[in-house]
């Protein structure tokens, strides 16, 4: 469509541009079209280009497309072709000493290098930006570094699709603002990828099918704020992986199809406001997500970790207001009634109480199994069941909380030892035997409370022929609901000091 109609009004801008900048921008005026594709780059003599100071002209569209560049250094920095369209498709940077492309600036009609080839040179576009045009490396091959750090796109959709990076590569700085970041089915065969301290604001970012063959790729302190970020079937061949210290607004899928030879993936101290997906992989290796925090259950579906995960705080949040807080500080019994708001939060759960046993870390796990168990009420937890598990969450916190079953011990000896007082039949009784026939019945198994308790029946009732079977079928009450109190004491207390 741009280049409907082009007029080529400049037969060979080569010669022009070697007539130096003041020629050049007195010459261009109007012109739509400077096509150097068919020009004859041998009469540099391997001393490259240098646009510095030029000027390109409105609506322009210039043309590298097919151009097979000689040695030297090819120097596009600080050009402004915002109103302008760059095209170098097909062209062959490979004995380039240097393609740099720094502080240059594009703008809504983009420019595109699909199918380009780069050498062992190295390819800078540090500082350049991209305001509402798109851009597009499509199938090209960079065999030295390539650095794009500190670049700006606003409205720009990024392609980097079936490339081929033979050196290193560094996304450093960059700012996406509301576009899309494509490096799917990319190879990475160099040292490092860095793709850190990046932006990525209203702006997916796909990596999916992409193959890090390098020996660290590291997202450290970027912040994923588009609607989804995929790493769905991407191969890491001894390649660790560094996603600590990130931020995910979106879903974070990180499903790679084949991990070999890797030491560790690194997510700790990352913040996941969407739902984080590791599933359908087999992991050897360290998966670590200490001090990371998730608003929503993390999926590990269909994943086997065969090593230990270190989990160690580990945080699963839900955002809320002030307000709401408090309410839950203060009767968060209330809230075991409520249903899962996802039919899958128990799953993640189950995946997550996996893992964190797997690592040793029993505080976390125990976290895990009670959000499991109530992510399940009135779906896998109903009828009876439902009614049973309610009283142990309400009771025990699930096995978490000392407090819960004492105090209920406490509350138990003091309103049964009141039943007992109340059911006496003799005149001028102490409401204190009461309470010792209840602590006889409270703790059973202690030696002194066997004289007490036959002591107190005496002082309550008379003899043992006078007490009538009310008083037997409390006491076989008393006996029964302090027993799993006490049971629930030493749980907690096991899963306290559990090591």
């Amino acid at each position: 469509m741009f280049r409907r109609n082009l007029s080529k009004t400049i037969e060979d801008p080569l010669q022009l541009y070697l007539s130096g900048v003041s020629a050049w921008n007195s010459r261009l005026a109007s012109e739509s079209l400077l096509d150097f594709s068919s020009c004859d780059f041998s009469i540099l003599e391997d001393k490259g280009l240098d646009f510095t100071g030029f000027k390109i002209p409105s609506g322009c569209l210039l043309c590298f497309s097919n151009v097979k560049f000689g040695k030297g250094v090819y120097d596009f920095s600080g050009l402004n072709v915002q109103t302008s369209r760059l095209e170098f498709d097909g062209a062959s940077f490979e004995n380039a000493d240097e393609v740099l492309f720094r502080d240059t600036k594009f703008g809504v009609l983009g420019a595109s290098f699909c199918k380009s080839k780069f050498g062992n040179g190295v390819v800078d576009f540090s500082h350049a930006s991209f305001q509402g045009g798109n851009v597009s490396f499509n199938q090209s091959r960079f065999e030295g570094d390539a650095i794009f750090n500190n670049m700006k796109f606003h409205l720009s959709k990024v392609d980097f699709t079936d490339c081929e990076f033979s050196g290193n590569v560094s996304f450093v700085g960059t700012k996406f603002h509301r576009g899309r970041f494509d490096f799917q089915n990319v190879t990475v065969e160099g040292e490092h990828f860095n793709f850190c301290e990046n932006d990525l604001e209203d702006c997916d970012s796909i990596f999916e099918f992409s193959k890090f063959r390098c020996n660290n790729a590291t997202f450290v302190s970027t912040w994923f704020r588009g609607k989804k970020t995929s790493f769905r079937n991407c191969e890491f061949d001894e390649c660790n992986v560094y996603l600590n210290s990130i931020y995910s607004k979106g879903v974070f899928i990180f499903e790679p199809a084949r991990v070999v030879g890797v030491n560790a993936i690194d997510m700790s101290s990352s913040l996941f406001d969407g739902v984080l997906s590791i599933s359908g992989i087999s992991v050897p290796e360290v998966i670590d997500l200490r001090h990371s925090k998730l608003q929503c259950p993390i999926d590990l579906d269909k994943t086997k970790i065969c090593h230990r995960s270190e989990v160690v705080d580990l945080k699963v949040i839900r955002r809320i207001s002030q307000v709401s807080a408090i309410f839950e500080r203060f009767f968060s019994w209330f809230f075991i009634f409520k249903q899962a708001v996802s039919p899958d939060s128990s799953t993640c759960y189950r995946r997550l109480k996996k893992l964190a046993k797997e690592a040793e870390d029993h505080k976390s796990a125990l976290d895990f199994f009670a959000k499991e168990m109530r992510s399940d009420y009135w779906r896998g937890i109903t009828g009876v069941r439902l009614f049973f598990f309610f009283l142990y969450d309400l009771f025990s916190d699930y096995g978490r909380s000392v407090l819960r079953p004492l105090l209920c011990l406490i509350f138990s000896f003091l309103i049964f030892g009141g039943g007992y007082w109340s059911l006496s039949d003799q005149p001028d009784v102490s409401f204190v035997s009461g309470l010792t026939l209840s602590m006889g019945h409270t703790i059973p198994f202690y030696p002194a409370s066997r004289d007490a308790r036959e002591d107190a029946l005496v002082t309550l009732f008379g003899s043992a022929q006078q007490i009538s079977d009310c008083v037997h079928v409390f006491a076989i009450i008393q006996d029964v609901v302090s027993s799993i109190l006490i049971f629930l004491i030493a749980l907690a207390l096991r899963n306290l000091y559990r090591t």
